[in-house]
């Protein structure tokens, strides 16, 4: 059994390499086999979106957001303190 841990961008870039090879094979068989060129190039076109949309939004959008120094404290909402509340917020 293997025990080397995943790196945070092995499994993103994993399946983003096994749904490209997917609909490169879907778009192949439907063009050959009975589905008309209707489906082959909706195929193509679904592969072409997902393929840039995966792209843009993992790929660039994630090293892009670290390298301006952007953390999850940031997106942390501060609570207010209110006056005689428990430390639940609820005023008995």
């Amino acid at each position: 059994m293997n025990t080397e841990r995943i790196k945070v961008w092995d499994l993103p870039v994993r399946v983003f390499h096994w749904l490209l090879f997917l609909l490169i094979v879907g778009a192949t068989v439907t063009g050959k086999v009975g589905g008309g060129a209707t489906l082959h190039y909706f195929a193509v076109a679904l592969t072409v979106g997902i393929c840039f949309g995966i792209y843009s939004s993992v790929l660039v959008a994630s090293p892009l957001v670290m390298w301006l120094g952007v953390s999850r404290e940031n997106f942390i909402k501060v609570s207010k303190q209110v006056e005689g509340a428990n430390k639940d917020g609820a005023v008995v």
